[in-house]
């Protein structure tokens, strides 16, 4: 990647939403991910089985969460850490990132329009 950054609303913005996880728990989802990377993690993706694929796609869209070892440690948010999920934990971000998507797709309906770019992402708490 540059260490230039483009000076246009046509670049991707790094800001991200939160929602709220079990047990007080929560994580912060990307609002927009570089077309370059995307294209690169749709390439790392393919042919990969979806319970493969899904650790994988989600690291790249979780920017933070609250989870942590259990000596209180952060735990990364890494597609390391989702493959040590239980199943059962793991499928409960989809809900939120299905979420997640519409809000963005919605507030991207027009890519051209000034609210497209200087939107704000509000909590979805």
């Amino acid at each position: 990647m540059s260490d230039h950054k483009i000076a246009s609303d046509w670049t991707a913005e790094d800001t991200s939403t939160r929602y709220a996880l079990p047990k007080g728990q929560w994580v912060e989802f990307r609002d927009e991910i570089p077309y370059g990377e995307a294209a690169a993690l749709d390439i790392q993706c393919k042919g990969l089985e979806q319970e493969d694929a899904l650790p994988k796609r989600l690291s790249a869209q979780i920017a933070a969460w609250s989870l942590t070892y259990a000596d209180g440690r952060p735990l990364p948010v890494c597609e390391e850490s989702l493959r040590e999920f239980p199943t059962k934990r793991l499928l409960t971000f989809l809900p939120l990132l299905d979420r997640h998507a519409e809000a963005i797709e919605a507030r991207y309906a027009d890519p051209l329009s000034d609210g497209a770019s200087s939107s704000v992402s509000p909590s979805a708490e």
